[in-house]
């Protein structure tokens, strides 16, 4: 996800760019026990919203769809677990459709996957938001697991006000893999072992909180 007071022209701004968001406090309980638990994961941008740009030349929502289909494959595996994308491709689902999509599916969990851009090179780090207090605790759990897969600088988990986050009714979570203007984080986030790493680790977030073994 890029923040609104990038430059570069080519690529889209996101009106919805963090502010000195608070530290989380205060977790709370999973939801109770389902037979099957739909999860949405939201590859975001994607078709003509590309996203931040990375100094490797490469666009986010490749990024976001390539570890979206990665996890898909993982919690496939689960019986419990029933996995919906907003988008399996190159397109772009609106802000409003990905909402739209989660609700009418009466998801139990919303996980959207970004990464961050900033002006410079030299901001890094892993970030997770959450708006509602019902998201609190998956935050926290995904976070968890999103550092042990990037292994980057820890950023914390943050409130904000993202559309697909404030609107969805579900526990809900929107994660900044890392930052694609700086070259070692985009190294990592464009390197198929370390997506596949990332992709296992968020899996294992959503399992544990989830409480699927």
């Amino acid at each position: 996800m890029q923040f609104s007071f990038m430059s570069n022209s080519d690529v889209p701004v996101d009106p919805n760019a963090p502010v000195d968001p608070p530290v989380v406090v205060n977790p709370e309980d999973p939801p109770a026990a389902s037979d099957v638990f739909d999860v949405v994961i939201d590859p975001g941008h994607g078709g003509s919203d590309p996203g931040a740009k990375s100094v490797l030349n490469k666009w986010e929502k490749e990024f976001n769809l390539s570890v979206a289909l990665k996890m898909k494959t993982l919690l496939e595996k689960e019986s419990k677990i029933k996995v919906h994308l907003s988008r399996t491709g190159d397109t772009y689902p609106s802000l409003d459709d990905r909402i739209k999509f989660a609700e009418n599916l009466k998801a139990d969990l919303f996980l959207s996957i970004h990464a961050n851009s900033a002006p410079g090179t030299t901001a890094s780090g892993s970030e997770t938001y959450y708006y509602r207090d019902n998201s609190i605790a998956f935050a926290n759990v995904v976070h968890k697991h999103l550092i042990a897969g990037t292994g980057l600088k820890d950023r914390k988990v943050k409130k904000e006000a993202y559309k697909v986050i404030k609107q969805t009714t579900m526990p809900a979570v929107l994660v900044e893999a890392g930052f694609l203007s700086n070259t070692t984080d985009s190294k990592i986030l464009f390197d198929d072992a370390s997506q596949s790493r990332i992709a296992k680790e968020l899996a294992a977030g959503i399992k544990e909180y989830l409480n699927v073994k």
